[in-house]
């Protein structure tokens, strides 16, 4: 495709831990020495991992609110009650 003849373009590994790919592909790099692009699936794959992390943010953020407005409704409910024996 190249017309690189018998050279090669391109090497993938496949490992049993995938979690440990970025600690091998730092390893690799530096047993090649450099001059070589390396990379790991999480580098392939950063802005689907950017968007999750997006995500739980939101997340986060809207059910801190609704725990607030939650909480906000419970104290002004007791405190209407108070008022309301006291009178």
């Amino acid at each position: 495709m190249y017309r690189m003849g018998n050279e090669i373009s391109g090497l993938r590994l496949a490992v049993a831990d995938p979690f440990a790919a970025k600690r091998l592909v730092r390893n690799v790099a530096l047993a090649l020495g450099g001059g070589f692009y390396v990379s790991d699936w999480t580098d392939n794959h950063r802005n689907f991992f950017r968007s999750i992390e997006i995500a739980n943010r939101c997340c986060f953020i809207i059910l801190l609110l609704v725990v607030a407005v939650a909480a906000f409704n419970i104290i002004a409910a007791l405190v209407m009650v108070v008022e309301g024996k006291a009178l």
